[in-house]
């Protein structure tokens, strides 16, 4: 069966914004004035905005299931049931190759600068689907039926089995709801307290583009700090 999924990280892609009455207050007052956060969402002045980058996740993978059972009726009063089944379900493939996984130390060939570890399909040893396929998941079944008295009225039962089950396609998309291919920016309006020089709910990046440029590079050095901060991990199995 062919499994396809579509994911659209909307969450904050439409923006949220918070109000804590920086608007409204007046420090420089004696005694000092503190400020209503709801007069700042009525005067529309937010203390801070977020916003995503969203991204349309698309995956395709397949799952394959055989199974087989039988009854062996080994005494008159005994049954057994056994079966075997076997699952199989790819790993899910992005039309773009919108994934990746971290291979600690190991710098990228396909975008030399993403922080070292961060590897993407097509860097060596990483397959478009990340993870290698399971082929060992075969799941035995055991069950019984006994007959204590044989009268066909009481029966003793039990049953054993494994069993293995499959990720939804939220689980796998994760690995492409991150930078570089989807990102969440915080920016502080630090013009709130002024009146209009700041981000208003009618404009909310007015004043803000230096900020702009400048939180992105926060950002991209924040992600290489905690590349660095995992780097010595032991192991060079890509996980996802």
């Amino acid at each position: 069966m062919l499994q396809k999924d579509i994911q659209d990280t909307l969450l904050n892609n439409y923006g949220t914004y918070t109000f804590n009455g920086t608007a409204t207050a007046n420090s420089a007052a004696n005694p000092k004035v503190a400020g209503n956060a709801l007069a700042d969402f009525l005067l529309g002045i937010p203390s801070a905005i977020t916003q995503d980058a969203p991204i349309r996740a698309l995956t395709n993978s397949w799952f394959t299931s055989v199974f087989v059972q039988d009854d062996y009726k080994i005494f008159p009063r005994l049954t057994l049931n056994l079966g075997l089944r076997w699952d199989i379900q790819t790993p899910p493939t992005d039309p773009q190759d919108r994934e990746g996984t971290y291979v600690a130390g190991v710098q990228s060939t396909v975008n030399p600068d993403a922080p070292i570890g961060q590897l993407f399909p097509g860097d060596p040893g990483v397959t478009r689907g990340i993870v290698p396929v399971r082929y060992h998941h075969v799941s035995p079944r055991l069950g019984l039926a006994w007959d204590p008295f044989g009268d066909g009225k009481t029966s003793v039962r039990a049953a054993f089995g494994v069993f293995y089950g499959s990720l939804s396609g939220n689980n796998w998309n994760q690995p492409s709801n991150f930078q570089p291919f989807a990102t969440r920016l915080t920016f502080n309006n630090t013009g709130a307290g002024k009146f209009g020089t700041g981000g208003r709910l009618a404009d909310p990046y007015q004043g803000l583009a230096a900020e702009i440029r400048s939180r992105i590079k926060v950002r991209t050095h924040r992600a290489e700090e905690f590349w660095e901060s995992i780097r010595g991990s032991s192991g060079r199995t890509p996980i996802k």
